[in-house]
């Protein structure tokens, strides 16, 4: 463990600024987080995403939700989160225009990365943020199960019998969806 590098070199540092909206300080400290975190050093495993959702989301079962968090951002599809990965996860959840965190979301539906949502898709996610949610959280009775969750929404959006979304097809949804609007908006800055 004491080969961890702490810090990121200067030219580093400066790239990932330039590429983000980010301050070489908090880039230094965003890494200096990452790195007590991850078992090697250098990236973050599935399994240690997961713990670390666990650990926000104690009130219910968040390991397969972080499953499809995690897979919509290891772009190289390694099954592991390199500091740059990471980066772009916090950048989009924290500063991320709508546009960023729409197509962010999509990308958590659409498991199989083929550029649509299915209804069993949307099913799967939906069901994963229920158990993530826990037994004792209230949905509203149009949205008490999955199930009524995921008609709801392919009800008002799919605009033809093939059964998915394409992306269009989903952000016109989205913006209706009071959920989704207010994860849209939401800002840390």
């Amino acid at each position: 463990m004491g080969d961890k590098q702490s810090t990121l070199r200067p030219e580093k540092l400066s790239d990932l600024s330039r590429d983000t909206s980010f301050t070489e300080e908090e880039i230094a400290g965003w890494y200096r987080d990452f790195v007590k975190t991850c078992r090697n050093g250098k990236t973050l495993s599935q399994d240690d995403f997961k713990r670390i959702y666990v650990r926000i989301f104690p009130q219910g079962d968040a390991s397969v939700f972080a499953g499809h968090v995690f897979r919509s951002f290891d772009t190289n599809k390694d099954g592991h989160l390199d500091f740059r990965e990471f980066l772009s996860l916090v950048l989009v959840t924290r500063r991320g225009s709508p546009e960023q965190k729409l197509r962010w979301v999509f990308r958590i539906y659409d498991i199989n990365d083929d550029g649509f949502v299915t209804k069993d898709e949307m099913h799967k996610v939906i069901s994963a943020m229920h158990r993530m949610a826990g037994k004792g959280t209230r949905f509203p009775t149009t949205e008490s199960t999955p199930e009524k969750r995921t008609e709801k929404i392919f009800g008002r959006t799919v605009r033809d019998d093939d059964q998915r979304l394409s992306f269009e097809e989903f952000s016109e949804g989205a913006v209706s969806d009071p959920l989704i609007a207010q994860l849209l908006n939401s800002n840390d800055s």
